[in-house]
């Protein structure tokens, strides 16, 4: 009789564990994965990361939505998801277009407008920040970590190529999870207008991105935790969370001249991803710059000066080489 009930308790406590376990996974699958609503209106400063970087980049961002000078652009993607974008033209005619690809739970405009003065202003080239699904002002409700995103850069791509011109060139400039959509995209690319990728502090791939920031809340990774998220991730997107945001496998069959960025002092998305990526990149035109004092994100804010002497050089190489793209060097 005792090893009955003692059967029937195990049972229950399995139960138990079980629902626990699919409880967890559905709050895991929610936090990760499904857009959240977006606050209006000015953001208070002390929720933000990183105070003196949000604060330039809140102020950049008003700065940017308050020129006359912006287009806000939209197309389709494959799937019906409405896309945005903010455009912003060069002040003289030029066939170079930077598309400046945006990290998990920003916007383009939010992230990237503190390189306005750097492409735009300075370089003189046209100037592309959209906004990815489930992002900004960008339809979709479920983020793919790439997956999808990548698909979407690639018809932003075209369209550009349709209005600037089958002789237009064009660089891909991603920040951690924009990055590695970059790199997912470039490696699928088959657009000879596309000549340079920069990838910021991207990572190896999803799965591996969700164990390590696993690890990093709980001080130690719930395998079977990530394997039911994934396995919900896989049937609610129809996308693998391994295989289709594989940054590793990308960048072993990627030609394209490709500048790796990274802070050295990244424990989010670690720095080793980033050595991992441009070991692994069989690009002949490579690169990593790692950035000594930076963390996630940080590496423009950190060593901007030589931040910004690698993206020259590696522009005027490989996207502009002879032109006047540099003439207020």
């Amino acid at each position: 009789m005792a090893i009955y009930i003692m059967l029937y308790a195990l049972a229950g406590l399995a139960g138990l564990f079980c629902l626990a376990l699919a409880g967890a996974s559905v709050y895991a699958f929610r936090l990760a994965f499904v857009r959240r609503k977006e606050p209006g209106g000015e953001p208070r400063e002390e929720d933000w990361e990183q105070p003196a970087r949000d604060r330039e980049r809140w102020s950049g961002k008003q700065a940017f939505l308050a020129r006359e000078d912006i287009e806000d652009v939209s197309l389709r993607a494959a799937d019906g998801t409405t896309l945005k974008g903010w455009y912003l033209p060069a002040k003289e005619p030029s066939d170079v277009l930077v598309i400046s690809v945006h990290g998990y739970r920003c916007e383009g405009v939010g992230e990237f407008s503190c390189f306005v003065d750097f492409y735009h202003e300075d370089r003189k080239v046209n100037y592309f920040l959209p906004d990815l699904r489930a992002h900004g002002r960008s339809g979709g409700r479920l983020i793919s970590f790439g997956a999808k995103e990548a698909p979407d850069i690639l018809a932003w791509m075209d369209y550009f190529i349709e209005r600037l011109g089958q002789s237009c060139k064009i660089a891909l400039h991603g920040i951690s999870m924009g990055a590695s959509t970059a790199v997912l995209a470039a490696a699928r690319a088959t657009q000879p207008q596309l000549k340079l990728l920069i990838a910021d502090c991207g990572y190896t791939d999803a799965y591996e991105q969700c164990v390590d920031s696993m690890k990093g809340e709980l001080g130690f990774a719930f395998t079977p935790l990530v394997w039911i998220t994934a396995a919900a991730f896989r049937l609610r997107l129809g996308v693998s969370l391994r295989k289709d945001t594989d940054c590793l496998a990308a960048v072993k069959a990627l030609k394209l001249p490709a500048l790796f960025l990274h802070g050295a002092q990244d424990d989010f998305v670690k720095t080793e991803m980033g050595l991992r990526l441009h070991e692994a990149c069989a690009s002949p035109s490579k690169a990593l710059l790692l950035v000594e004092g930076a963390g996630h994100d940080m590496s423009w804010y950190v060593g901007r000066p030589l931040y910004e002497a690698k993206l020259r050089e590696w522009m005027e190489r490989f996207v502009a080489p002879g032109e006047a793209f540099f003439t207020n060097l």
